[in-house]
């Protein structure tokens, strides 16, 4: 396999990973970045044995797996998945020669065996749709020789149907499907994935526009933790709808009393303090330990321990057993992956413990992203339950929506602002998107513009 390093800063502890389809290098994905991440390229398949040189200074790597590089990945990466927080499949399986779930083994012979220039030219064209979309990448297409991908398809081949590694059991976040995909078959992709992971359906073709794909899945943690620094002040007053949920979500969990009280308490994105201070008024003689991005300036008072960090890869560095009782509300939503949060949660958790944690369904502020087409990729309260470890069982659970309702369009905007909600990208557009907003924001019947909360909530209890 080759690795390069297409972007690279000084300081970057997040490695955006792209593994690229068959007869691909590093060219065509050049230009890809994001913003606190480094961003390298994996391909060729040739030899799926031959080392990775990941850096042990990236604390954090978010995965994007094209086409044949879905099962490479999954086949290649096991002893970096500690570190792997998103993982995005796209127009990929993990049975990349099959009749029903990949690309059918007649069409792969066939390709191997007629492969030449001109073929290898008409496979290119044949991942586009749109012929423009074609030229501009040929202009960067990939510099290799006809022999070598062919070799590379060949050696590729024989690792698959060796079925000496199947990376079955490398979990995937997303696996996003183009139903213009004239290369991996749309309904084989869709029999492959679904029941195994979330599946989102596109209308691309196999090429798809990466650097929209990361802007849209990845997310920008420097981004959130500016937005939220600069409504720290403001946000205590203006998050009457947080301030709620986090009430909901401790109405849940005592709803479901512990067999003891909990004495080493840790609360994930502790914020402005709404939940710190309902937790250390219930459990006054625990330790508490607060994590978040930002510091707010709460009071740190008798057994109580703050530290500015992101939770999501801070969680790896707690001893297994050792934590009674995890909290987490409304911040969940910002982690790259959720699921292996929670993962994390259960082995660090004594046996008997509890997570307490809240989010937000995909449907969230509805009224508002489907006029700026900018949403979280949220995960709903369904996908965490079916994806819980075997060592967690939910023991209760509940949705609600809250309604914030507001005199101008103007005022739903700064209320998002003084929260900290608009922590999202806009690709530059944020302007036009404002704009979009006063212009389209629908009105309700009482003469108010509605912003809607669509919380969740969850109690989920680690197996004695």
């Amino acid at each position: 396999m080759q690795y390069r390093l297409v972007e690279s800063s000084p300081g970057n502890r997040r490695l955006l990973l792209l593994y690229a389809g068959w007869a691909m290098d590093s060219r065509p994905f050049s230009s890809l970045s994001y913003p606190g991440y480094d961003v390298a390229v994996v391909w060729d398949y040739t030899d799926l044995e031959s080392p990775l040189p990941i850096s042990d200074d990236y604390c954090e790597i978010c995965l994007i797996a094209w086409s044949y590089g879905v099962y490479a990945a999954a086949v290649t990466l096991g002893g970096f998945s500690s570190r792997i927080t998103r993982r995005i499949a796209v127009n990929g399986t993990m049975y990349p020669i099959d009749g029903n779930r990949g690309i059918p083994e007649n069409v792969f012979d066939a390709t191997l065996n007629s492969m030449d220039s001109r073929n290898l030219r008409k496979f290119y064209r044949r991942m586009f749709q749109d012929k423009d979309c074609f030229a501009r990448f040929w202009e960067v297409s990939p510099r290799r020789s006809t022999d070598d991908v062919v070799l590379e398809l060949k050696s590729f081949g024989h690792h698959v149907r060796s079925g000496s590694h199947t990376g079955q059991d490398f979990r995937w976040d997303y696996a996003i499907i183009g139903r213009n995909d004239a290369i991996m078959p749309p309904g084989n992709q869709r029999a492959a994935w679904e029941g195994v992971t979330r599946v989102q359906v596109t209308d691309d073709a196999h090429m798809v526009d990466f650097q929209a794909l990361i802007d849209r899945y990845l997310i920008d943690k420097a981004l959130v933790a500016n937005r939220f620094s600069r409504a720290s002040c403001s946000y205590s007053l203006s998050a009457t709808a947080q301030s709620e949920a986090a009430r909901s979500l401790w109405r849940l969990h005592c709803s479901r009393p512990m067999a003891s009280e909990p004495f080493d308490i840790l609360e994930v994105g502790s914020g402005s303090g709404l939940m710190t201070g309902i937790i250390s008024g219930a459990y006054p003689d625990s330790r508490l330990l607060m994590w978040d991005l930002v510091d707010y300036g709460v009071g740190h008072g008798h057994n109580m321990r703050f530290v500015a960090c992101d939770a999501e890869t801070e969680i790896r560095t707690l001893a297994d057993s050792s934590i009674d009782m995890i909290v987490s509300a409304a911040t969940i939503q910002w982690f790259n992956s959720p699921l292996q949060f929670i993962c994390e949660c259960s082995r660090v958790l004594r046996p008997g413990g509890r997570l307490l944690v809240s989010s937000f369904g995909e449907d969230n502020l509805s009224e508002l992203t489907s006029i700026t087409g900018v949403a979280l990729p949220a995960l709903s309260l369904e996908d965490i339950a079916m994806r819980l470890p075997a060592s967690m069982v939910l023991s209760a659970s509940h949705k609600e929506t809250l309604d914030c309702p507001f005199d101008t369009v103007t005022e739903a905007l700064t209320h998002l602002r003084d929260t900290g909600v608009n922590a999202l990208r806009y690709s530059g557009k944020s302007m036009a998107s404002v704009r979009k907003v006063l212009s389209c924001y629908p009105l309700g019947d009482d003469g108010k513009f509605h912003l809607y909360y669509r919380p969740f909530y969850m109690v989920i209890e680690k197996i004695q």
